[in-house]
């Protein structure tokens, strides 16, 4: 079970908790509402005449006893069961303190772990404007085009020593630096080959898609949404490929499956 199942978990069997307990405090009130509903008959209020006799006013004075002591033991009924209700009353503040205790240790937990909360904020943050022919790109690094774009005519490779048609453009950089995504898209592939090192392609939608190359450390999955912006790894030591170009961040924008030239939606 992932993290984010995790999580989900431990919200819903707090939130099943705090349930019960609205249920306990209903009962506890109707209970007592219903105490109340059915008052204690209180003593006669008739007036004695001054001709009854002496056994009457005796009786009347048992009477008068005897509804005192009923009188008593249904204030003491009540009495005990406001103290029960107040006991429960107790229980459940101390068990909501537990409970608000553990969503703040859950809570803790995630905002803790940089990978969870990352996962978090990358399935619940909306992308507002995927990437289209008005778009402008933002720079996965900024350096030097060391080895530009071309698909009509042939550019040299220094290490590998021959002339050849590039797809995508060589931005130089250093390793360790940071390289952030040019557009907003979902990241379509996660991988490694023996000339681009470590890639991701990110679907930019309306038929666009980037691949990074040359990178190390990175941090995205197949199938996450990215930002403009977002970091998606860091630059890596060049591949045998590139040794005489030295450290650079390989950049490749295609349309409808073939590749176009990235830098003519670069921001300068």
């Amino acid at each position: 079970m992932d993290e984010n199942n995790i999580f989900k978990s431990k919200v819903t069997w707090i939130m099943a908790a705090i349930a019960v307990i609205a249920v306990i405090i209903i009962i506890a009130v109707v209970a007592m509402n219903g105490n109340d509903d059915n008052p204690t008959e209180t003593p006669s209020g008739d007036i004695v005449g001054l001709d009854q006799t002496t056994t009457d006013r005796n009786n009347k004075t048992t009477d008068n006893t005897t509804d005192r002591r009923t009188e008593d033991e249904s204030t003491s009924k009540k009495n005990g069961l406001e103290d029960e209700i107040t006991s429960v009353a107790d229980d459940i503040g101390e068990g909501l303190e537990d409970i608000s205790s553990g969503i703040n240790d859950v809570v803790d937990d995630v905002l803790g772990d940089e990978e969870t909360t990352k996962n978090l904020e990358a399935s619940i943050t909306p992308v507002t404007q995927y990437f289209s022919k008005t778009e402008e790109l933002q720079w996965p690094v900024m350096g030097n085009i060391i080895l530009d774009y071309s698909m009509d005519s042939t550019v040299y490779f220094p290490t590998l020593d021959v002339y050849k048609c590039n797809d995508g453009i060589m931005i130089q950089s250093e390793v360790g630096t940071d390289v952030v995504a040019a557009a907003a898209g979902v990241v379509k592939k996660v991988g490694t080959n023996e000339e681009i090192g470590g890639y991701v392609v990110v679907d930019l939608k309306d038929g666009y898609e980037a691949t990074y190359g040359q990178l190390a450390n990175i941090k995205v999955k197949v199938g996450e949404t990215v930002q403009k912006g977002q970091k998606i790894g860091t630059v890596a030591e060049p591949t045998k490929y590139y040794s005489i170009e030295g450290c650079n961040v390989y950049f490749k924008l295609e349309k409808d499956g073939k590749p176009i030239d990235p830098v003519e939606y670069f921001v300068y």
